[in-house]
């Protein structure tokens, strides 16, 4: 499996690309990338999932280009943060943002026979998750190194958001954490160093 970060956008969203033999998802591709879309080409990957960690503007922006050239595609988004989407005052973007499944129960999807763990993290947002892949674990904005998601969006809530970093505590010490922005970090050092979660 290879794991390949592109940097986007103004806020420096990370966004990821795992692949898998000849399979790949993107995580949270939150503007569009012609160095991610090149890639994705000259690698010969068949995308097959898009994977949004959350709903705000900075990690979906780039997915309907992606849908438009790679159709077969599917998105995935929880159903509580479909109003993010969708043609109203929350949605940044400037256009409706398209998606294929709505996750309403944690499940595993697949690239080959790899599985890819869908946990649910809410608190940064009303329907964040995270993806398990191996021990390598894509939280979006619920984790970050030596920080933690800001819950004074809509919808968020530090209660909420404590109970899922609690529950990614959990998870084995040297479980690498792959946050939406900034750098990696591990549930270990979380665990020990994160002033706002403690271990």
């Amino acid at each position: 499996m290879r794991i390949k970060r592109f940097i986007l956008g103004s806020y420096e969203t990370n966004c990821y690309l795992i692949s898998y033999k000849n399979e790949a998802i993107i995580i949270d591709p939150g503007y569009e990338s012609q160095d991610l879309i090149d890639t994705l080409m000259s690698d010969n990957l068949a995308l097959k999932y898009i994977f949004l960690t959350h709903g705000h503007f900075d990690h979906v922006g780039g997915v309907n280009k992606l849908k438009t050239l790679f159709p077969n595609t599917q998105i995935l988004v929880h159903q509580e943060d479909l109003i993010w989407l969708d043609k109203n005052d929350y949605n940044l973007t400037g256009q409706k943002v398209k998606y294929d499944e709505v996750v309403s129960q944690e499940k595993s999807i697949f690239l080959g026979d790899k599985e890819c763990k869908i946990i649910f993290t809410p608190g940064h947002s009303a329907g964040g998750m995270s993806l398990l892949i191996d021990e390598h674990l894509f939280v979006g904005d619920t984790l970050f190194n030596l920080s933690i998601g800001r819950t004074d969006f809509p919808f968020g809530d530090f209660k909420t958001l404590e109970k899922s970093i609690k529950r990614l505590y959990n998870l084995p010490n040297d479980t690498q954490v792959y946050p939406g922005h900034g750098e990696k970090t591990t549930i270990g050092f979380e665990k020990r160093h994160n002033y706002f979660v403690k271990g």
